[in-house]
């Protein structure tokens, strides 16, 4: 079903009158990125609006109120009886007078109602995008709102009304939350998690999932707690398709082995939905209509799931998906190694050692052959048991670096560490933890290579410190890396000072926004972002000028093309018309 599937990626990081933010661009990107490379959407049938996204057709994607609205009818008229539609937003939103706007560029907390866009008018529109073909469209709303003040009840109030599948990002009285470490929006970093791993494909697995994912997320990153509002009516959408995963991986079908006496452990992620949606807390309704997610999955009974620090910026580039599976199977090898040798000894329980039993126990003919023998069979089951004791650990260490993370690694580690060294399988042990310390490097070297400081640094610091050649490695690596981190920070800081100087249709202030980020230099740190800015505003610079020249103010509109820099993109085209209106302004 990828081909009726379709996207709306909305994601605005540098707005006009609000405070940057940090991921929600990428967020939208990363969405995209997933949708064509990994599960084979067709990139027309994918629509990204950010603030640095190419045009379409000649169209501008630039995320302002008027391109946002006109897309969102445009793109909807395109699609096809039955078709599968998400909107995916990612920016600020405001609650003004009882109404709720989503906040696009030029968004003004001042004039909310003439700047930003009505939700009620958005889901009005996909309403009768849904209605205009039969069978209707299949309509999902996926909603990150960094919010001024508490918003999303209204919104859910309207989705349910309306029949929309919507899932916002926090509950009213909840902040959405980015994280520097995700390198993403909590929500966006569960979003993916849960599409890439757990093979969700109606809007029931997804709520499932996510429900439950999030607060582990806050809570893992010491966040306050975050929790997705969901607004699905009636109960029976539940049951719709989001997707049909493709049999023939074009989905990376990683599965989730699930470690509960009530689960299964086929691949198929165990989610006692029943129960989740009966035990919904006051804070909301019940049937699927408006619920607030609660937890019925104990995290211990889930192997880790958590999104990888490495995935901030995955499948942009062919290098990138390259690096990202090089990196992925040097793990899974060892993993797999390992797990060959325990394949005849692996329990599926969530209780490793109280519920184990040795698999030779004294039987009772043994017992009562002779006293001798019996002393023999009882100490050869202490022995057995002993060593079925220490099997189960490296069980334990293996399970904890499923899925590929540093962090589990360094957790399998400290697990690997607890067997002594007059055990039969210390050698096995000590030579799992020099893999696994050297996998911990790799991985932090990946995340340095994304431009994910940050993460390197917290994956290095992991390398077990009495590995010493490994470890010397890893302290040579994190002196560069603080220096690379330092010089991204303070070319950070640089971006959003610019973006904060650059005022839309204001001359000057472009002026200055694009000499501010000048000294951003070649190979270093966001210096593909600022040259995106540097693209962006000089285009701005150009409309300026062409506006002028289109009343005939011929000066004015040269002296705007003077002020485009030579290494912008738009430098030639600037010069050319500098020229037709040298010679136009010669016949007036």
């Amino acid at each position: 079903m990828v081909g009726n599937q379709a996207c709306i990626a909305i994601g605005i990081n540098q707005y006009q009158f609000f405070q940057p933010l940090s991921y929600a661009q990428q967020d939208a990107q990363a969405l995209q990125n997933f949708l064509v490379g990994e599960v084979g959407l067709p990139p027309e049938r994918c629509l990204l609006l950010t603030d640095s996204s190419p045009s379409v057709g000649g169209h501008s994607t630039y995320p302002n109120r008027e391109t946002i609205e006109e897309w969102v009818k445009k793109f909807c008229q395109r699609l096809g009886a039955g078709d599968i539609l998400w909107l995916f937003w990612c920016g600020y939103g405001v609650r003004e007078n009882g109404e709720e706007y989503l906040m696009p560029q030029e968004g003004n907390p001042k004039d909310v109602a003439a700047s930003g866009i009505a939700a009620r008018s958005l889901l009005k529109i996909l309403k009768s995008a849904q209605e205009g073909v039969n069978p209707p469209l299949k309509l999902l709303l996926l909603l990150d709102i960094n919010r001024s003040g508490e918003i999303g009840t209204e919104i859910a109030a309207l989705a349910k009304k309306l029949k929309i599948p919507t899932i916002l990002s926090c509950l009213p009285d909840q902040f959405s939350r980015e994280s520097g470490v995700l390198r993403h929006g909590l929500f966006t970093a569960a979003l993916l998690e849960c599409l890439r791993y757990s093979r969700c494909v109606t809007i029931k697995d997804l709520i499932c999932y996510l429900s439950q994912r999030l607060p582990q997320l806050s809570e893992h990153l010491w966040l306050p707690p975050q929790e997705p509002l969901v607004a699905v009516n009636p109960p029976e959408n539940m049951q719709q398709l989001i997707w049909q995963p493709k049999e023939n991986g074009a989905i990376v079908n990683r599965e989730l082995l699930v470690l509960s006496s009530t689960g299964r452990a086929n691949g198929n992620a165990v989610y006692n939905y029943d129960n989740y949606k009966n035990g919904s807390s006051s804070r909301g309704q019940k049937n699927g209509q408006l619920i607030k997610g609660k937890n019925e999955i104990s995290s211990q009974s889930l192997i880790p799931l958590s999104v990888d620090t490495d995935k901030g910026k995955d499948w942009q580039t062919k290098a990138a998906i390259k690096q990202q599976y090089l990196l992925m199977w040097s793990g899974v090898a060892v993993v797999m190694f390992v797990l060959g040798a325990l394949a005849s000894r692996w329990l599926f329980s969530s209780n490793y050692s109280q519920d184990f039993q040795p698999v030779t126990p004294v039987t009772p003919e043994v017992a009562q052959s002779s006293p001798t023998a019996r002393v023999q069979s009882e100490s050869e089951a202490v022995e057995k048991q002993q060593q079925q004791s220490s099997q189960l650990l490296l069980d334990k260490a293996t399970l904890a670096i499923l899925p590929l993370q540093a962090s589990q690694f360094a957790s399998a580690i400290a697990i690997a560490r607890q067997i002594s060294a007059n055990d039969p399988l210390y050698p096995q042990a000590q030579e799992n933890i020099d893999r696994w310390g050297s996998i911990i490097l790799d991985i932090a070297k990946a995340r340095a290579k994304q431009g994910n400081f940050a993460g390197a640094l917290a994956a290095a610091q992991l390398v077990p410190k009495d590995r010493l050649v490994l470890a010397e490695k890893a302290k040579q690596l994190i002196a560069q890396w603080q220096k690379e981190a330092a010089l991204q920070q303070a070319n950070q800081n640089l971006i959003q000072a610019a973006s904060l100087l650059a005022r839309r249709k204001q001359l000057t202030s472009y002026v200055q926004a694009i000499a501010s980020l000048s000294s951003i230099k070649p190979g270093q740190p966001k210096y593909t972002d600022a040259q995106q800015l540097i693209a962006q505003w000089s285009q701005a610079i150009l409309d300026i000028a062409k506006a002028r020249a289109a009343r005939r103010q011929f000066n004015a509109a040269i002296a705007a093309a003077e002020m485009v820099p030579a290494f912008a993109p738009v430098y030639a085209e600037a010069e050319q018309l500098i020229a037709q209106w040298q010679q136009r302004r010669r016949r007036y």
